[in-house]
């Protein structure tokens, strides 16, 4: 008989015993009964339990078995709730093991030989052996607490991935999960978790492409441009402003002040081209809290790859210069919503100047709607956390082509919740920051094309 005749046929012998006989199959079931207690106590997932959550499952374990069942576990009482612990860490090793096997492509779980089910049992031991040794047991033990082991893990795979659950909000964008937590509910390192985001980053932003574009030479005139109150900016294609989103440089000490704001605050400066819809047309992140708005853009026009189509032109705030292709409020004069929803409508403009700002205010509000709406989605854009620096940009990115994935293909109404009296309270900064470059001719021409927009709204009030 050959050696892989002999190995088939061992497996199937009766020689196979119950995997951790010294524990029994009944005291294995009560532990983790005990342990699914705790899990649901403290809803949480995974099988990754704290030192405080083992001697919680020791105490409802001890009481199920009284102190006479318990004498076997460990005759040393100090060392009783380790015990315990390292009984959990084999139990959830072994599960994983088993979870790798029963999950290869046509296979299942063998409920009644407690086993993987593969198509033959030779095919099952050549499995066995790819493993090496952390599933050589396999072959002549049973694992018979498959089924309720895989409830506790919460529809988690061997590597982590959740098998259930799947429209839960995710964890890492929507609810802002640290990697901490991560580790923690998906049973893997610190270095895993981190390389698994980065990997599935790359594979969201390879759809910037598709949802994340520019508008052309002959993009449509967007129907809200088409109504009378705000026809003279029929050749706007949206708005343009900064967000800051806290941020944890990964330098030294000296080099990270780059990234302190004038909040005082560690953030990421990010630029941001939004459309009339509320859709992300083009976004650049990871700029030092520090950096101007104004510096921002003029980077992203001149290495960027940032156009604007001839004759077409974005509307910015105060913090920007005012030129053709980037149209300010007039500066000093009333241009908050807010401010004006205070006033009646009769007296409600001093001069054309502040009726100007007011249509001005209200078609660039949908940027800071938008802002809004992505921070609200995504927590992450909110509070993030301490990742590394490149995949903290990444992931603000990520959310942006996240945002047009469910506009373009869900019906959203994130809109509605948020009122036009949302703008910039950032307007009115100064123009200190604005680059030299924009000064003079374009800003003349600038100013020429602003005022002729006035004098329209004006005679047409």
């Amino acid at each position: 008989m050959s050696r892989k005749e002999k190995s088939t046929a061992s497996f199937g012998s009766k020689k196979q015993t119950i995997r951790g006989s010294n524990w029994g199959e009944q005291e294995t079931d009560d532990l983790l009964d005990a342990a699914q207690d705790v899990q649901t106590r403290k809803s949480k997932y995974g099988f990754n339990f704290k030192d405080s959550e083992v001697k919680e499952i020791y105490e409802i374990y001890s009481k199920k078995m009284g102190p006479d069942g318990l004498k076997w576990v460990d005759m040393d009482s100090t060392r009783k709730p380790p015990n315990i612990g390292f009984r959990l860490k084999v139990l959830r090793r072994e599960f994983l093991v088993c979870h790798e096997l029963a999950t290869q492509s046509g296979w299942n779980w063998n409920e009644a030989k407690h086993q993987p089910l593969a198509p033959n049992d030779a095919e099952l031991i050549n499995a066995i052996e790819t493993k090496g040794e952390k599933a050589k047991w396999l072959r002549e033990k049973k694992f018979p607490w498959y089924k309720k082991m895989e409830k506790m893990f919460g529809g988690q795979s061997a590597r982590g991935e959740r098998l259930k659950n799947t429209e839960d909000e995710p964890q890492l964008v929507g609810q802002g999960a640290t990697i901490r937590k991560l580790t923690e509910d998906f049973q893997h390192s610190e270095e895993t978790v981190q390389r698994c985001i980065r990997n599935v980053l790359q594979c969201v932003l390879l759809m910037k492409s598709d949802y994340i574009k520019l508008p052309g030479v002959d993009a449509p005139v967007h129907p809200k441009l088409k109504q009378p109150q705000f026809l003279p900016f029929k050749d706007a294609l949206g708005a343009i402003d900064g967000t800051h989103i806290n941020a944890f440089p990964d330098y030294d000490e000296t080099f990270k002040e780059r990234w302190r704001d004038r909040k005082g605050n560690m953030s990421q400066n990010v630029m941001a081209v939004v459309d009339f819809d509320g859709n992300f047309l083009y976004v650049v992140a990871g700029w030092e809290g520090s950096a101007h708005d104004n510096l921002v853009l003029r980077k992203a026009i001149e290495r960027g790859g940032f156009k604007v189509p001839p004759s077409r032109y974005y509307l910015v705030d105060g913090g920007y210069a005012n030129t053709p292709q980037f149209l300010s409020p007039y500066r000093g004069k009333t241009y908050h919503l807010a401010q004006f929803s205070t006033r009646s409508r009769e007296n409600r403009y001093d001069c054309a100047e502040e009726l100007y700002n007011h249509r001005h205010a209200q078609l660039r509000n949908i940027v800071e709607k938008t802002f809004g709406i992505l921070k609200g989605r995504f927590k992450i854009c909110k509070e993030m956390h301490r990742y590394k620096y490149d995949i903290q940009t990444d992931l603000v990115i990520a959310c942006c082509i996240l945002h047009n994935f469910i506009k373009r293909h869900q019906h959203d109404n994130s809109d509605d919740d948020f009122s036009d009296d949302e703008v910039d309270s950032d307007f009115g900064s100064g123009n200190d920051g604005v680059s030299e470059e924009y000064r003079g001719t374009d800003t003349q021409v600038g100013g020429a094309m602003r005022d002729k927009i006035r004098d329209m709204l004006w005679d047409n009030r």
